[in-house]
């Protein structure tokens, strides 16, 4: 039989205010920064089984996406107003490099989040 821990945790939540708009977060490890972005109708606790190997080696933040979980809804929920919200909460954490891993909707999200990044890259 496999020793496998069923009963894996992820860390206290954080919370930050963007934009005056609450938002729950996961955080641990160190190393480069991933950000872990859940799909719908879900929350980070998705993440809870890959959490500790990921841990082993990232840095890892799993944001709670704006109105799921215990963070506050954005006026708008379409993945540019999503995208951007990501984007401000990177800057708030001073976060300038990292790796975005995404599921579902989240994945949708990190799409418009890199190919809005690339456009800002050039120009």
């Amino acid at each position: 039989m496999n020793n496998m821990n069923l009963s894996i945790e992820m860390p206290d939540a954080k919370e930050a205010v963007i934009g005056g708009i609450a938002v729950n977060y996961y955080e641990g490890g160190s190393g480069s920064t991933i950000i872990l972005l859940h799909g719908w109708p879900q929350t980070s606790y998705i993440w809870r089984k890959v959490w500790p190997e990921l841990q082993k080696h990232y840095h890892v933040i799993a944001i709670e996406m704006p109105g799921l979980g215990n963070s506050n809804a954005l006026p708008s929920a379409d993945t540019l107003s999503v995208s951007n919200f990501i984007r401000q909460f990177c800057e708030q954490l001073k976060i300038k490099s990292f790796h975005l891993l995404a599921h579902d909707i989240g994945a949708w999200v990190a799409v418009t989040f890199a190919r809005n990044l690339n456009i800002c890259s050039n120009h």
